[in-house]
């Protein structure tokens, strides 16, 4: 399978940039593609994200054998996140949590995990879809019909979260297999929420059709994006893949 990728991340009006993406390729072993939004602010977050997407990058390259389930390779690699923050927390007294959204496309379909509010969307015949649920007061409301969709992206508990990464009693990550065939132009989106909070997913979509390369869609939703920002906005990051 042949992904054309482009990343990208911006501090936003923070000192800190506390978001961390990374691709993990290699020959014998599916694609994954991992994001995370460190928590906490003053260069915690940054430490935090970091930990995470390296222990579950470690495991997956390091973990046998290469054809091993993927899905049991995320869940083993978040635990181990999990564990590893949970301990530095408790030597240094000081709290590193971060959210984390993994996908790994494959032949037989997609693999993903999240925890927190960093999204994954895949884009496949002319529809968008957000693969990954929000672990936040937010979601929940819009679940209960209390908010539409559009309102989420504006909700004032919207960065109130119910799952990290670093919580010893909330890390609980969804991981899932959903089974397809990738197509060329289909696409993946991850992002974190300094990102997905000013587009809406119509407009994900649109720039993701109009669109030849990964760069090109990312470079369409930035344009929308800086249009929006506010002079505070948090860290913003993104991950895109389009299937080539």
């Amino acid at each position: 399978m042949k992904w054309d990728l482009y990343q990208y991340t911006h501090p936003g009006g923070r000192i800190y940039n506390e978001d961390r993406c990374m691709v993990v390729q290699q020959p014998d072993r599916p694609l994954l593609l991992l994001l995370a939004d460190g928590l906490g602010g003053h260069g915690n977050g940054d430490r935090a994200a970091q930990v995470a997407v390296d222990c579950l990058s470690k495991v997956w390259r390091e973990g046998d054998p290469p054809g091993a389930d993927a899905a049991a390779r995320l869940t083993v690699g978040i635990a181990q996140a999990n564990e590893k923050l949970v301990e530095i927390q408790q030597a240094e007294h000081l709290s590193l949590k971060t959210t984390l959204v993994a996908a790994s496309p494959a032949e037989e379909g997609l693999v993903y995990a999240n925890c927190g509010d960093s999204r994954l969307y895949l884009i496949q015949g002319g529809a968008i879809r957000q693969v990954t649920r929000d672990h936040s007061v937010t979601w929940k409301k819009f679940q209960a019909g209390q908010i539409s969709r559009r309102q989420i992206n504006e909700d004032e508990d919207r960065t109130s979260l119910l799952r990290a990464v670093g919580d010893s009693d909330r890390c609980v990550p969804d991981v899932e297999f959903l089974p397809m065939n990738f197509a060329p132009g289909d696409g993946l989106l991850l992002c974190s929420d300094g990102f997905w909070e000013y587009l809406h997913q119509e407009e994900i979509l649109a720039d993701c059709l109009k669109s030849d390369t990964a760069a090109q869609w990312a470079q369409w939703m930035l344009l929308r994006v800086m249009e929006r920002i506010r002079p505070d906005t948090d860290n913003l990051t993104l991950l895109a893949g389009l299937f080539v």
